[in-house]
């Protein structure tokens, strides 16, 4: 798996930046937020861009990837996802195909 890096602006310049804790954000669309770093404020600064009622979880939206890009950069793959260029298979400990269309690797 890839680090999770953001790409940020800082100062008209362009870089990565890794976002401790931003990172924990998982994946859900439509999306739910906006980031970007602000000069301003000298810091990354995560945005709701829809209500989010008190005690649940925040998602980010990772953007419309297939699932080896999902699998690469973030560690999980989706079910049935439109955006496949490739059909992925997960098996469990007993050999036998959970999902054919993606899903997540964990339990």
């Amino acid at each position: 798996m890839c680090s999770r890096i953001f790409g940020i602006t800082i100062r008209e310049v362009k870089t990565d930046a890794l976002v401790p804790l931003a990172d924990m954000l998982n994946h859900r669309a439509p999306k739910q937020t906006v980031w970007s770093y602000s000069d301003m404020h000298e810091g990354f600064v995560i945005e709701a861009v829809t209500e989010i009622d008190k005690n649940k979880e925040i998602f980010d939206s990772y953007g419309r990837k297939c699932n080896s890009r999902f699998l690469l950069n973030y560690g999980f793959i989706l079910p049935n996802n439109e955006s496949n260029e490739v059909v992925a298979h997960c098996f469990d400990i007993g050999g036998e195909d959970r999902n054919t269309g993606g899903g997540s690797l964990a339990g």
